[in-house]
């Protein structure tokens, strides 16, 4: 396992490790090698479930109640394991790259003898996923393995009654919270003027603030753009291709650039040409559209931004000029 934990902190006299580094805190050596000398040494796991919560409070409230939790067990260093914008409803723990990677690591390193998470709801919303599929493995071959929730004085002991119910309610609370929202969407898309239900703005348009709707942003030329290449033959992949060459951000912040799948994502979203499709995914884990008879659709349902016959709209070149793309579209397009 490639180790990519680059960056140390000192922390009330301990030290972590981590992939991502803390501008708000001054980076250290550390003294020693955490896999040649013995040293007392626990991982944490910290997750939170949506990226509205990533440039929040969350990370820095589990970290330092964590901290807090392994100085008071004795522990010198925590690697910590992170997962960003991660469902435990929807994404087992099996299933969790960074819960993997921890699990790999705990299995690697002899030193590690804890994993410290703050509580039940931030490794499980399916109760025993964590369980069967990570600890058990480990205690397999490490019985003497440790697990410590911030919440809970001692040991985490999944066999604690007490444990089994929080465990419950970590996942009654997410059954109870996908049962809303899906209650409320259709409800949403149901009634007699069909709203767009709150969710991830398209590609090109942000959320207003006088009444709660959306409205075209700067990046809507974009947009209007890749309609353009793509009615001129131009596959996905060069449209991705021109977009990066251009240094245009992709739309997801985590991305490394713009993708054929991306491209092809924004292609087939009806916002554009004005009608409101709904639950047109088979599942939260297969994104395969439904056909057009099983999905909540309204046709023009508001103004499409780009045309049925994908002609662009007449100020299409005065957009394309206030952008810094200008040099390459002319490039690739001749225009």
């Amino acid at each position: 396992m490639h180790f990519m934990h680059k960056h140390t902190y000192l922390i009330n006299g301990v030290y972590l490790l981590t992939e991502t580094p803390r501008p708000n805190l001054q980076e250290v050596k550390l003294p020693f090698n955490i896999f040649k000398e013995s040293i007392p040494l626990a991982t944490s796991y910290i997750r939170w479930s949506d990226d509205g919560q990533t440039f929040g409070h969350s990370l820095h409230i589990q970290e330092s109640e964590i901290v807090a939790r392994a100085k008071r067990e004795g522990f010198q260093v925590v690697v910590s394991f992170i997962e960003e914008a991660k469902s435990a409803y929807h994404i087992p723990a099996q299933k969790r790259v960074q819960m993997q990677n921890m699990k790999q690591f705990i299995l690697n390193n002899g030193n590690v003898k804890a994993v410290i998470f703050y509580e039940e709801s931030r490794i499980t919303r399916l109760i025993e996923d964590f369980v069967l599929y990570v600890l058990g493995p480990i205690k397999e071959v490490r019985p003497n393995f440790k697990v410590y929730s911030t919440k809970i004085d001692g040991e985490w002991n999944e066999n604690n009654p007490y444990v089994q119910a929080r465990l419950s309610f970590a996942h009654e609370e997410s059954v109870e919270k996908s049962r809303r929202a899906s209650d409320y969407h259709t409800s949403v898309v149901n009634s007699s003027k069909p709203e767009r239900p709150g969710s991830r703005n398209p590609y090109g348009y942000s959320l207003t603030t006088k009444d709660n709707t959306i409205e075209t942003n700067e990046n809507k030329s974009i947009v209007i753009l890749i309609f353009y290449l793509y009615s001129y033959g131009y596959s996905d992949r060069k449209i991705a291709n021109l977009l990066n060459k251009a240094e245009i951000p992709p739309p997801s912040i985590d991305a490394k650039g713009w993708s054929d799948s991306t491209v092809r994502y924004i292609l087939n979203n009806r916002w554009y040409i004005g009608d409101l499709a709904w639950f047109t995914r088979t599942s939260f884990d297969n994104s395969k559209k439904k056909s057009e008879e099983e999905i909540f659709l309204f046709k023009n349902h508001h103004e499409p931004l780009i045309g049925l016959t994908c002609g662009m709209s007449p100020n299409f070149l005065e957009i394309i000029n206030k952008t810094k793309i200008t040099w390459i579209v002319r490039l690739y397009c001749g225009i």
